[in-house]
Formats: structure tokens, C-alpha cells, sequence
């Protein structure tokens, strides 16, 4: 069994129903618990949730009477969870059809993977894919063509959102809860992807699970100020937790990586525009966080000039299938980036 984790804050119209009602309609009721946790939403969110659970057997709703944050929230939900899996899902996505059994598929092909992330319309990683005209209403007809081409297709990062994520559970007893320190939220799914990396579980994307996500609806309800101190204290903590400077750079490392392992796929050029994508969303984060971040991003970008260089030169080396790559939309847009001469 999976345990589902939901956790909310207000939006019930705009997002928890539609979440919930996606859920019941594309997974099997027998193959997961669903735990929903509530951040003292005033929305009538608690009424509503109370509501429904006498309809499912396999649902269980917590209220708290403050709002712990994206953390401590769901870790209400985990401590309650029984799954030998725990999914932590956010409230403002929709899942999608067969996505409980294809985003667990890559734990039973490689024992050493710890945590498994979907394919997404709004993540800023390597787990972003570009589908035009895709909205809340078609996107499981709009994906199921790169789905059902895609649907085998694993690689592995160093990071992974948490608008949804699959966890082991052998993971969470090892290396133990989400970090509460990081508040409201901001740099608790690098930090959890970080310690489980630590104790040698891999990272897993799979391209055979799509979840729409409406996209952090909660922080857009930030103001500028608000956002830059919450990114500005996260990080900084964050620095201090691992010793480890956390960039922007790291996010394109990761999209160059994830080429490279697909490479052998015909199928890469479904993702063409998804690098560009990834830019525009980090343009977009530039203009919210803070400016000392903002003043290292060109030097941060200069410094895998050598390491793409080096990527240049090994797949010179390689078959002719792996040759296509060096005229594909990435190699052109790393020489638009004067990041390979």
C-alpha cells in the first residue's frame, strides 16, 4: 500500500477539491491511504474535508489549529502514514491516469533508489516538459502520447520537487523527517534530497508519470519583500546545514545531465523546449530573490563552461547516435550561452 499525503492551506475552490477528486478518479481506492493535513485553513477548508471523509474508507483528515508550515504539516501526515511508500503530494496539482503504478515502477527496477519524481508542466528542474495548449482541463489527453512513448524511461538527479514526491519508507526511518527549521517553506526538498543522497539512495525521474501543477500558488500570494526573506533565511541555513553553496547553476547542470542520459532516445526531441523553459523560470526566480544571488549567477554559469566543454568533447567520441547530439537544440543554445566555443 502507498500513503497519499496532501497537505492544505485555504484554496479549497482553486485547488484541494479538484486535487482530491483527481486522485479518487485515476488511482485504485484498494492501493493507497489517503492522509489530508490542514494548516488551520480559514476557507472552509476543515468543514469541507470533514465532510468527505465518511464518504472513502481510505481517507484520514488531520487539522491542526495553527499553520506549522510545509514541513512540520507534512510531517503530521507521514507519522500517520502505514504505505511502504509515502507520496507527499501538494494540493494545487492533478494527478493523472496510471500515475500511482508508473511513478513506482523505478523502485522495482533499481533497489538503490530512495525518492521517484513525475514529469511535470511547472517545476523548476530537469522534470519540467513543454506541452503546448496543455491546461487543467486536457492534459491527460494532451500527455498521453509522450506518456505511452516516454513510459520507460528513468534518469537520475540530484534533486527533486516536492509538489510531488515518492518516498521509500526505509528512507524516512534512516534519515528521519522533513526539516521544520525551513518554516513556511523554501529548501526543504533540496535539503531532504540531500541527506538521502548522503546515505547512498539515489534520485529517480521518471518520464512515465505526468502531474499538472498549477505552481506554488501559495507563495505567489507573497509579496516581493516576503518571498526574498524567506529565500534569503532558507538558504542561508540551508549553506550552513551542508556546507554546500546552493545555486542556480546546479538546476542547469542537472537539464545537461538529464540530456545526456536520454540521449540514446529518439524521443529527446519532445523536449526541445524545455531548456529554454527552465530559463525563463529561473529569470523569473532572479527577479524574487536576493540580489547577492542574483550579482553570482553569471559567474556561476561560467563555471561549467569547462565542464560542458568537456561534454563537447566526449560526445565527439561516441557512436553516431550519440552524434546527433551536437546539433540538437541544446548543443545550439549552450553555443548561444557561450558555454561551448
Amino acid at each position: 500500500m502507498t500513503s497519499i499525503v496532501v497537505l492544505t492551506y485555504n484554496q479549497l475552490e482553486d485547488c484541494t477539491k479538484s486535487c482530491i477528486e483527481s486522485i479518487y478518479k485515476y488511482t485504485n481506492i484498494e492501493e493507497f491511504e489517503l492522509i489530508v493535513v490542514d494548516n488551520d485553513s480559514q476557507d472552509g477548508t476543515p468543514e469541507y474535508l470533514k465532510s468527505i471523509e465518511p464518504n472513502y474508507t481510505n481517507i484520514k483528515v488531520i487539522l491542526n489549529d495553527t499553520n506549522k508550515g510545509y514541513s512540520a504539516g507534512n510531517n503530521d501526515g507521514i507519522k500517520a502514514s502505514k504505505g511502504e511508500y509515502v507520496i507527499l503530494l501538494n494540493n494545487d496539482t492533478l494527478v493523472s491516469q496510471n500515475w500511482l503504478e508508473q511513478i513506482l515502477k523505478p523502485f522495482k527496477k533499481d533497489k538503490s533508489i530512495g525518492m521517484v519524481g513525475p514529469i511535470s508542466n511547472s517545476v523548476g528542474n530537469e522534470q519540467r516538459v513543454n506541452i503546448d495548449g496543455l491546461n487543467d482541463k486536457n492534459y491527460n489527453e494532451k500527455i498521453s502520447k509522450y506518456i505511452n512513448d516516454n513510459k520507460d524511461v528513468i534518469t537520475y538527479t540530484q534533486r527533486l520537487g516536492f509538489f510531488c514526491v515518492a518516498i521509500k519508507k526505509e528512507v524516512i526511518d534512516k534519515i528521519g523527517l522533513l526539516d521544520e527549521k525551513f518554516g513556511i517553506g523554501m529548501f526543504e526538498d533540496d535539503d531532504y534530497c540531500m541527506r538521502a543522497i548522503k546515505e547512498n539512495y539515489k534520485l529517480a525521474i521518471t518520464d512515465g508519470c505526468f502531474i499538472y501543477h498549477k505552481g506554488s500558488v501559495s507563495f505567489k500570494k507573497l509579496t516581493t519583500d516576503a518571498y526574498h526573506e524567506i529565500f534569503t533565511k532558507n538558504k542561508k541555513y540551508f549553506l550552513q546545514k551542508h556546507g554546500v553553496e546552493w545555486s542556480y547553476s546546479d538546476l542547469l547542470i542537472g537539464y545537461l545531465n538529464y540530456f545526456v542520459q536520454i540521449s540514446n532516445n529518439t524521443n529527446v526531441l519532445y523536449r526541445k523546449d524545455d531548456f529554454k523553459n527552465l530559463i525563463l523560470f529561473l529569470k523569473d526566480i532572479e527577479s524574487k530573490s536576493d540580489v547577492e544571488a542574483i550579482d553570482k549567477l553569471n559567474k556561476q554559469l561560467l563555471e561549467i563552461s569547462d565542464w560542458a566543454t568537456e561534454l563537447k568533447n566526449d560526445l565527439e567520441n561516441k557512436n553516431q547516435e550519440l552524434q546527433k547530439i551536437k546539433n540538437n537544440f541544446l548543443y545550439r543554445v549552450l553555443s548561444k550561452l557561450r558555454l561551448i566555443k
